[in-house]
């Protein structure tokens, strides 16, 4: 049987972490708002610190997405193939 109580309580409190960072980065971004100077290999620009940290954290989500996306394509496909693996909840096979 699915525990689906434990289930809600770690979706709420995902989210609930999850939204607490971005006001946390939200805030943090709105109190640098200096100009800085940024090198990346032959690129030298000025930009306001507030854009770099907006784009930084962007690009973080991005690579967040794109490797849960990837563990739930890979959990996919191994519940597919049966991949041999005995859940916590079911009896051990004897070998």
């Amino acid at each position: 049987m699915v525990n689906v109580r434990g289930r809600v309580v770690r979706f709420a409190l995902r989210r609930w972490v999850a939204l607490v960072l971005v006001v946390l980065v939200a805030v943090f971004i709105g109190q640098n708002r200096d100009r800085v100077s940024i090198d990346l290999f032959w690129a030298h620009l000025k930009a306001p610190l507030w854009f770099v940290l907006l784009i930084t954290a962007i690009v973080g989500v991005i690579i967040g997405w794109l490797t849960n996306r990837r563990r739930a394509q890979r959990a996919a496909g191994h519940r597919a193939a049966g991949s041999g693996h005995a859940s916590p909840d079911s009896p051990r096979r004897a070998q």
